[in-house]
């Protein structure tokens, strides 16, 4: 039965890939593409490794197996319920064959624009300078707690604020729009060049895409995707090894240095090593989450979300303001995941997970899987509504799209603990911008003449001309 699951998982995601792909344009950056992506590199591998080892508990791998296999139907189910047609935001200019989003930027008067970007771009920088300024001890820590732990939650701004400098860019080329772009990609570098984080790359990746796609219908060609595929590999699986002398550090005088990436360092590494020990022998996750699933059914399951609400103190309720003790009391005790390994005289390997299904699944059994569905329906009312001219939800739909692969494979309740972040942001864009918004294409009268319409996968509009 374990391989039934595991190559049934295999089909579907191969599938999806091969129709999300050949039949899009883009489709490499939908929810179910990049799912797809991600379980075919990181968990299948893995998967193949333990699924015919005896030693492992049986209960655990049919649970993990089945927890991917019905997570990834919910999340391209979610995706596909979740499409709409929608009116372009502004009518297309006479002379100009730009898209929605296009349109919808450059009807923004230019003052007004150029405050709603240096906004965002100047709270991302500020963010990215405060983390730079916290004590030695916070920035060492690996698990860090205070005031840092807010600061690195706030940063969920640099994809935002460099979507928005960079679809300005892209349509008023010029001295300030420059330097707002030159600044938001500095607050996205820094982190990357620091601690080599694999979800910065990803999510860089994710808000180029669709920056040129939403504004100039600019996609990378097809026979490009396969060298972009095995440069994914090489940071998911290389992230480890790049990462080390990297960071912050304390010299022999105590004093704090920064060290980046550097060319050299990429390539001394052995990466055939590093490869086959992914492709062979590293398997953590996957053996974290079958013990926590096995221990989990048999000690403490379902908690009813109480995972979620603690996650959510954690991240959003301040101990600095309400006091450490205060906000401890709020968490509610339940037996750690990591009990399921030291039951068994294993120990957890430090910056390794459990996978996100499996954390989800402690909380709610098999219904969990519906989280990854309304995941996948809210970020495609988001990349719809963004491709008829809603700057907001352009902007934020890469962050989206890159929280439901990181839900998914890592931490399964990213997404909406990420979301109170996203609607500010969003409700910041829409005030400053005081943009009209698009509208649902069943809303607007059957007899109305020259409405922009926005194909369900963001084909350009098929009528151009005025709003109606």
């Amino acid at each position: 039965m374990h391989y039934v699951l595991l190559y049934t998982l295999i089909a579907l995601t191969l599938g999806t890939l091969a129709y999300y792909i050949g039949k899009h344009r883009i489709g490499y950056i939908s929810v179910p593409a990049l799912g797809a992506g991600i379980l075919l590199v990181w968990f299948m591998p893995q998967a193949m490794i333990v699924i015919g080892n005896d030693y492992f508990p049986d209960q655990g791998k049919f649970t993990v197996l089945m927890m991917a296999v019905a997570s990834f139907v919910c999340l391209v189910l979610g995706w596909n319920l979740g499409a709409k047609t929608y009116r372009a935001a502004y009518p297309s200019v006479p002379g100009r064959r730009a898209t929605p989003l296009a349109n919808a930027i450059l009807s923004i008067q230019k003052q007004r624009l150029y405050i709603m970007v240096g906004v965002f771009v100047a709270f991302a920088a500020l963010v990215q300078i405060a983390i730079a300024r916290q004590p030695p001890e916070a920035l060492l820590a690996r698990q860090p707690s205070g005031l840092i732990t807010i600061l690195r939650l706030l940063s969920i701004v640099n994809p935002v604020a460099f979507f928005l400098a960079m679809t300005t860019f892209l349509l008023k080329r010029n001295v300030v729009t420059a330097g707002l772009l030159l600044v938001a990609a500095a607050t996205f570098f820094i982190p990357i060049l620091l601690n080599f984080k694999r979800n910065d790359i990803f999510e860089l990746g994710a808000v180029i895409v669709f920056a040129f796609w939403a504004t100039k219908r600019f996609s990378i060609p097809r026979l490009m995707l396969p060298v972009l595929a095995v440069l994914g590999v090489f940071i998911l699986f290389g992230a480890a090894e790049v990462r080390r002398g990297t960071g912050y550090s304390l010299n022999a005088s105590g004093t704090l240095e920064a060290e980046t990436i550097s060319v050299e360092k990429v390539l001394s590494i052995d990466w055939g090593e590093v490869l086959e020990k992914a492709a062979t022998s590293q398997s953590y996750e996957i053996v974290n989450a079958i013990y926590v699933m096995d221990y989990a059914t048999k000690n403490e399951l379902p908690t009813f979300g109480i995972r979620l609400w603690n996650q959510f103190i954690f991240r959003w309720v301040p101990g600095q303001f309400i006091g450490v003790e205060r906000k401890r009391s709020l968490v509610v005790d339940v037996s750690s995941t990591r009990g399921a390994l030291a039951d068994r005289g294993l120990t957890w390997q430090v910056g390794t997970t459990s996978t996100g299904f499996t954390e989800v699944y402690l909380d709610f059994s098999y219904l969990s899987v519906v989280i990854f569905f309304l995941m996948a329906f809210m970020s495609r009312r988001a990349y719809d509504r963004g491709l008829a001219g809603d700057i907001a939800s352009a902007a934020v739909y890469p962050t989206l799209g890159i929280l439901c692969v990181i839900s998914l494979s890592h931490g399964g309740y990213s997404f909406f603990l990420a979301l109170p972040a996203i609607w500010g942001m969003k409700y910041g864009i829409k005030v400053l911008a005081n943009q009209r918004m698009p509208v649902e294409l069943r809303k607007v009268s059957s007899g109305s003449q020259g409405i922009d319409v926005i194909g369900k996968y963001g084909e350009f509009p098929t009528q151009y001309g005025r709003a109606v």
